[in-house]
């Protein structure tokens, strides 16, 4: 057999994204063996929705393996495809090989993928050999049996016994938690109660139980805590009281990239108070959090829940600051004030001129408020980011390819409070010539970006 250097080696092993075709590649000899288990372990995603038999390696055991651990630099946790309801056993625990099914060798993990659990139902019931869909709550063969408190917290308990063992990857760099995605199907119960019940609040207490779990396993870590990134997706806009726990304040202290995603569905929990609703106070915790974060360099937030966490937001970001921050992600986000003198909120970008490099935004809107909004918004970043190297903005402000919609103008439909882009011809503040001056403030915009780029370069 030809002998190749390791440095080749690890260059070949780099390229292999396949887990199965990476585990292989173990057998080879013990040269292969050496440079495989590094990658093939380096990241672990947990997949909640499916129940494997008692017989298979769980997580724990995956923990206590001393020659696998030290590799682990990146662990995602992904709920996205449990489901609420149907049918299934909910104390059934998560398994070493569906870790190593799903696992991926790369240093990616596909964010973007919505996962149809309907279709994952039917196929595991059409081959029975296939791995269950774990649901919330377990109704029985008829359908109409009402979950209970013990039903919920044995589901609970299923979810998150993961993080017992996470103080155990002791060189972890990254963590990864995706909250539920399939909960319109129990949207209905929101109409038919006051006060919600047990399988209404389960989300609730799931998003409790695994932001404690996180902040238990944070003061569990021998040699400290070496957490560069922390992603938290499709979280409910609920203010949740573990988001004030010191152990997850200090899971993200030292961290430099946070991305948080907020689920985008709305979901009225009923608990309107003095101190606002529980969006508001969502943003609130969450900024108190962010406050922590003294390192940060990277910042992803997607999604406004509720027109009032708009104007919360940005409020609560008057004071935020970031001595690092380098690069900005905003996806589906309100870029005003409403009801404020300003027409769009740039502060807390030109609070960060002196780092920011980068600034990407998705599917952003700004509410309808006076012309040349965008336009202002445009001149200012141009005028006071000097470091600014790259900025994008897609789609571009302007009438659909269909002429039906204006993309990039929003405003709040009062029916669902969710943010809406506006239907061509309804804006009467605005015609094509001030959505013209909006693109050709962006243009030079980007053309100034582009130079500083390119001088930068030489």
């Amino acid at each position: 057999m030809v002998h190749l250097a390791p440095e080749i080696l690890h260059m070949v092993l780099d390229q292999v994204k396949d887990l199965p075709t990476m585990l292989n590649c173990r057998m080879v000899d013990k040269t292969f063996a050496a440079i495989a288990i590094p990658f093939a372990f380096k990241t672990i995603v947990i997949k909640k929705e499916v129940i494997k038999a008692e017989s298979d390696i769980t997580f724990e055991a995956l923990s206590a393996r001393k020659d696998i651990i030290r590799y682990v630099k990146k662990i995602v946790y992904d709920a996205r495809a449990v489901v609420v309801p149907p049918n299934s056993k909910a104390d059934e625990t998560e398994s070493m090989s569906d870790i190593e099914e799903s696992g991926n060798s790369s240093d990616e993990y596909n964010d973007e993928e919505v996962p149809n659990a309907s279709a994952n139902i039917k196929s595991a019931t059409n081959n029975a050999e296939k791995a269950r869909i774990l649901t919330f709550p377990p109704r029985g063969e008829e359908g109409n049996e009402e979950p209970n408190e013990q039903q919920a917290a044995r589901f609970i308990q299923s979810m998150v016994q993961e993080f017992e063992f996470l103080h155990r990857f002791h060189n972890l760099e990254s963590l990864g938690i995706y909250f539920p995605w399939e909960r319109y199907d129990f949207q209905g119960y929101y109409e038919a109660f006051q006060e919600l019940p047990t399988y209404c609040t389960i989300d609730v207490q799931l998003q409790d139980a695994i932001l404690s779990g996180c902040a238990g396993a944070a003061k569990k870590f021998e040699g400290g805590i070496h957490l560069k990134a922390v992603e938290l997706h499709n979280m409910l806009a609920y203010p949740s009281p573990t988001l004030e726990l010191e152990g997850l304040r200090l899971l993200v202290k030292s961290i430099t990239s946070f991305t948080v995603s907020v689920y985008p569905g709305y979901h009225n929990f009923q608990e309107d108070t003095s101190e606002g609703s529980t969006d508001v106070r969502f943003v609130r915790r969450m900024t108190g959090l962010m406050r922590n974060m003294e390192n940060l360099e990277d910042l992803t937030y997607s999604n406004d829940a509720g027109s009032d966490s708009v104007s919360e937001r940005w409020g609560q970001w008057d004071t935020l600051h970031f001595p690092r921050l380098r690069s900005l992600r905003f996806k589906s986000l309100a870029f005003d004030r409403e009801h404020d003198e300003d027409a769009i909120a740039t502060d807390f970008l030109v609070r960060h001129k002196a780092t920011l490099e980068e600034i990407h935004m998705e599917d952003c809107l700004v509410r309808v408020t006076e012309p040349g909004a965008w336009e202002a918004a445009f001149e200012e970043i141009k005028e006071q980011l000097d470091h600014l190297t790259s900025f994008t903005l897609e789609p571009l402000p302007g009438p659909d390819e269909a002429g039906e919609w204006y993309l990039g103008y929003g405003w709040h439909n009062i029916d669902n409070d969710e943010l809406e882009t506006i239907m061509v011809g309804s804006m009467d503040d605005y015609d094509e010539e001030d959505v013209a001056r909006d693109l050709e403030a962006l243009k030079t915009l980007q053309e100034t970006v582009s130079r500083r780029r390119n001088e930068l370069r030489k």
